[in-house]
């Protein structure tokens, strides 16, 4: 945080402006914050689901599709539903993450001087981004989006082969 105090501002005046900036500056990087937390804990929650959903039939699905079929299909269409709900609110959650970033980016020139934190993320310079992607950059954002789709996919997969399996 010192080094953000120290940097020089731009060249204008010092006064109400800088301090408005400053102010913004701080209470958007608060609520950024903030929206990730909430994008992470709400991410987690459902991860938990999937997991404790999946597992349950996958330790459970032979003893149970011969006698409780509709067990599996009920349990598999609420891991489909929270499937969904998880990519839902990780793209949601991700879009507002992103918004703030962008604003912060927008008056960060004002609020921090020559200090480069949101205007140089590779989100919004597509030579940085092609760069660290050549160099391994994975994001967890999209990772966790990728996800979400892959337990979209299983659970659909699980439906349908019990499904054959209760009709032969």
């Amino acid at each position: 945080m010192d080094d953000l105090q120290n940097q020089k501002k731009p060249e204008k005046e010092s006064g109400a402006e800088d301090k408005k900036a400053e102010l913004a500056y701080k209470l958007l990087v608060q609520i950024r914050s903030y929206a990730d937390k909430l994008l992470w804990t709400r991410v987690n929650t459902m991860l938990i689901i999937q997991g404790v959903l999946f597992s349950f039939i996958a330790t459970s699905f032979s003893s149970l599709v011969d006698k409780f079929p509709l067990i599996i299909i009920l349990m598999s269409i609420f891991g489909l539903i929270s499937a969904y709900f998880l990519w839902y609110i990780t793209m949601g959650a991700s879009f507002w993450v992103s918004y703030w970033e962008k604003k912060l980016s927008e008056i960060e020139h004002e609020a921090l001087g020559e200090f480069e934190i949101f205007r140089n993320h590779p989100h919004y310079i597509p030579e940085a981004r092609k760069r660290l992607k050549r160099e391994g950059y994975k994001s967890t954002r999209k990772g966790i989006v990728t996800l979400s789709f892959i337990f979209i996919i299983i659970w659909m997969a699980l439906i349908f082969y019990t499904i054959i399996i209760i009709a032969n």
